[in-house]
This record gives C-alpha cells, structure tokens and sequence, in this order.
C-alpha cells in the first residue's frame, strides 16, 4: 500500500545543500510539510522563502548535538503536531583524500562523528514519534558502503555502518508497524562531490578503478525523486541510479575480486602512494562540510603542481623494455607508440624503444619482450635484432 506523503511532516538534516535540498523542494511539492536543520542559518532562511513559510519550519543545528535534535523534534511537533518521516542525510568527508597512515586522527573521528554517529543521533531522536505514528526513517548511506572504500576510509566505513543501521532499525521497526530504508546514492553533482574529482591524484584513482557509466555524476533532484518514491513504497533500499544495483545484488562475489585486482595492479598502488605523498607534502588537512559553504560557492582543493611519479628509471630499471612490458598496459596507446617514431611493420618492442634512443642491450633476456597486444611477426629482421649476451660471456 502507497504511503501517502501529503500532510506528513518530514524532518531533513543536512537541508542546505545537495540531496537535502533538493528532497525538501520535492517533498513539499508533494504536499509535506518540511522540518529543515543544517548550520547554514542564512541558507536556510532564503529556502523558507522560496518553499513558503506556512509549510516550512527551519532551524539550525549540529548534528553532534543531541540536545539540539531534540529541541528540534519537539519544535516540529509543537508546529505540526508531529513528525511522520526523517531523512538522516547530514554528511562530510576528509578534505583532501587520503590514506588511514596519512589522515589526521581528529578529522578521521570527525567524519565518523557526523557521517555515522550523527545518523544515529537523529535517528533516536526522532524514533518516539516515528513509531507512535507508524513512520518511516531514511538513511543516507552511499554506494561506498558496498565497495572499497580506498582512499576515503573514514567516509566509507561511516556509510557501511549506516546501511547497518538502517538494515536493523527495519527489522527492530516491524512489530511497531514503522519501516526504514537506506538510501545509496552513487555519484552526485553536490558540493561534497568535489573532494573527489577536484584532486588530480584521487581522480586518476577513480578513472581506473571504475567504469564510465558509474563515475559519471547525476544530479541531486534525480536522487530527490527516488528518495520520494522509496518514501512511498516504504522501500528498504533506494539505490540511485539503478546501474550500482547489480553490484549490490552480487557484492558477496564480486567484491572479492575487485579487492583482489586492486591489490595486485600497480597502477592503483602507485596511485595510493602519491596520494599519501601528496597529503605529507601539504601537512594539513581538512573536513569537508558543505554547510561551511557561503552561498553561490564551491570551496575546491587545490590541486597538487607536482606529485611524486614513480617512473621505471626512477625505480632502477633504466627504461629496459622487460620491465616495461610490466606497465604497458597501464598507459594509453598514444603513449606507448607516438606518431613521431610509429611503430613499423615486423618491428618488435626492443626495436622500437632502440630507435628512439634508448639502449635495449642492458636487458639480460636473450629475446626482447614484445608488445603484449600484438602477436609475434612471422618475419624477423636480422639485421636490426638485438642479441644478448650469454650469460658466459664477459
């Protein structure tokens, strides 16, 4: 049976910006009135405005603070006359990215205050009314809380724990005739969005490890009208967009071997590396909140004017083409073969790297290495071949 959302009274935290507002705008389009907290007071203010103050109640709040979220609960329920539906969606992350080994403790245990602890906070906070109503809690997890969360530890293992949460409070809801669900947005075009993408060594990591179709963004009223509908149906699980469902239907079998491929790929190793660099290098960090925000902007990181880069002569390698064949395919074909020394017919990899100046002879293989993508020549050319010195020789 469709849960009518008409005349409930919805609270939002983390109404300020992104996916809480644009759920607000939508729920109150629906016909709710909206309970809107984060700590951008002015925000919130100029949102009353646009949604109307007779359906709109806005205060400002810290999620950390239980006594707030309670004086919250109790000025929606003196206005409204209850609370029906709560979305916990206040969220932050670790500004820049970065690594367990390299992260600051307290912006760590900050991320985990607000990310998990927060949820929890408002969720009991709110829990007498939803079930002396029969309502419905929602749960801001993420797609991170069924994936590997490298990189962003802190954030993830916050929404692993949410999606626990809200797993139990459903069951433990049941008897009382109230529901929850956990919300699992993919990448949205939010404020939090850019600690990601505004770090160049964070999103070469992103653009290796997971295809096009899930790191492209979507945008927060997308994610609204699915929070809205699963709000309908009561669902246990809104996962938006639909493309990350089968990674959530079958996590049991791939994640393992996803967390495999990433432990073996150098590519995703050097990347981890860089990145801790990148973080000691700065030795400062910091917590990205969205409700810091002003208004109209978009407080990015600056990205890094150099990064360490892990290159086969820097390793010890001195360009030999063995070694090389290692990471070939790591790096995009206008690179392994450039236009101005193309790649002749019959011409295999030591050749190639011969004549473009690099000496193949420190390689101690008796053949050179060919390109890994191509098969063998049937023809050899020996008068350019390569031959190496047995091991006898001097």
């Amino acid at each position: 049976m469709t849960y009518a959302i008409a005349n409930r009274v919805v609270l939002i935290t983390g109404a300020t910006s992104g996916i809480g507002m644009a759920t607000a705008k939508a729920l109150q389009a629906r016909g709710a009135d909206v309970v809107l907290t984060g700590r951008r007071q002015e925000v919130l203010d100029a949102l009353v405005l646009e949604l109307g103050g007779d359906r709109t109640l806005a205060m400002r709040v810290d999620v950390t603070d239980r006594e707030a979220l309670d004086a919250v609960v109790t000025a929606a329920a003196e206005r409204f006359g209850g609370v029906d539906v709560v979305i916990a969606n206040a969220g932050i992350a670790v500004d820049p990215p970065t690594t367990v080994a390299a992260v600051d403790e307290r912006e760590f245990e900050r991320v985990i205050e607000v990310d998990l602890l927060g949820v929890w906070r408002t969720v009991r906070a709110a829990l007498p009314q939803i079930i002396a109503r029969r309502g419905h809690v929602v749960l801001t997890a993420s797609v991170a809380a069924f994936g590997n969360g490298g990189g962003n530890a802190a954030y993830a293992a916050s929404k692993a724990g949410v999606e626990q949460l809200g797993l139990a409070l459903r069951a433990e809801l049941a008897p009382h005739g109230a529901t929850a669900g956990v919300l699992y947005p993919g990448w949205v075009d939010t404020p939090l969005i850019k600690v990601a993408f505004g770090n160049a060594v964070v999103r070469e990591l992103i653009r290796h490890t997971e295809p096009r179709p899930l790191r492209t963004p979507i945008t927060p009223e997308r994610v609204a009208a699915a929070t809205v509908r699963g709000i309908e149906r009561r669902s246990a699980r809104i996962i938006v967009p639909g493309r990350w469902i089968p990674f959530s239907v079958l996590r049991g079998i791939v994640n393992p071997l996803i967390d495999r491929a990433i432990e073996r790929d150098p590519k995703t190793k050097r990347l981890i590396l860089e990145l801790e660099e990148q973080t000691t290098a700065r030795g400062n960090h910091a917590v990205h909140d969205p409700d810091s925000l002003t208004p109209g902007s978009s407080r990015e990181p600056t990205s890094a004017t150099h990064v360490a880069h892990s290159s086969s002569t820097e390793a010890g390698h001195h360009a030999c083409p063995e070694h090389l064949a290692q990471h070939v395919r790591s790096v995009p074909l206008a690179l392994r073969f450039p236009r101005s020394a193309p790649r002749r017919r019959g011409m295999t990899t030591a050749h190639w790297w011969r004549a473009n100046g690099t000496d193949t002879r420190r390689c101690r293989r008796r053949r050179p290495v060919r390109h890994p993508t191509r098969p063998p020549p049937r023809r050899r050319c020996d008068r350019d071949h390569i031959t190496t010195p047995s091991r006898s020789s001097p």
